[in-house]
């Protein structure tokens, strides 16, 4: 269980959340973050904290994204998965279409999980951000699965994790969606990105298998991020 601070007006930084943002890491890295006990004004709610190749690291919430999007360049994105899970005897088939949020930072591009929340990278470009992002999403995904017994509980847990909207950042993704179509936003590397629309509903589609073929070697050459338009 990690303790993060929840989207109430209180915006209390604890010594502990500092420095868990300092923490440096030469490869992109999935992990727990876990404090003794509770700041102020904080939820109690499971977060996967992420670091990217530059050693950035948080969730969504705990580095205060709505904060950071309301004073630097912020991007609206869909972000598409497909994959296979293995849980305890069983073997879950993922289709996923969620919204990010993207931030530009000096030193790069921040992602954060809008719907779902809690789920956050960095990197210092788009493309390594996006890998990022997918590393920890999956990670979300491989930690579920090991935490419950059957593939009932697991479909449940999903559920539950697309339903676990940010609504501070969902406020952000959606100003940046009307900014963008007012006027097309200036971040060359996103204008690059495919475009799919805004009013695409977030999902989550888990399949049990019963078995596995050559053909379940999925190659999705589609592409995982796209600006919502």
């Amino acid at each position: 269980m990690v303790y993060i601070e929840s989207a109430s007006p209180c915006r209390h930084r604890t010594d502990r959340e500092m420095a868990a943002r300092k923490v440096a890491s030469s490869s992109q890295a999935v992990g727990l973050a876990a404090y003794a006990e509770p700041p102020p004004c904080c939820l109690l709610l499971p977060v996967l904290v992420v670091a990217g190749n530059d050693g950035r690291i948080g969730s969504g919430r705990e580095v205060g994204v709505a904060d950071q999007s309301r004073h630097k360049s912020a991007w609206p994105l869909i972000f598409t998965y497909r994959g296979n899970v293995f849980g305890h005897r069983y073997i879950a088939s993922i289709s996923a279409v969620s919204r990010v949020l993207a931030i530009q930072e000096d030193d790069g591009v921040w992602l954060s999980g809008v719907q779902p929340g809690g789920v956050a990278a960095g990197g210092n470009d788009v493309r390594e951000a996006c890998a990022a992002y997918r590393k920890a999403f999956v990670g979300v995904l491989a930690d579920i699965a090991s935490s419950v017994g059957d593939f009932p509980a697991f479909q449940a847990e999903v559920a539950r994790m697309l339903a676990e909207r940010d609504e501070a950042a969902f406020e952000d993704w959606t100003a940046a969606v009307e900014a963008n179509r007012r006027n097309r936003l200036d971040w060359t590397q996103m204008q690059q990105l495919p475009v799919k629309p805004a009013a695409i509903t977030p999902s989550m589609t888990v399949t049990l298998r019963t078995e596995m073929t050559p053909a379940d070697n999925l190659i999705d050459d589609g592409p995982e991020l796209a600006t919502a338009a």
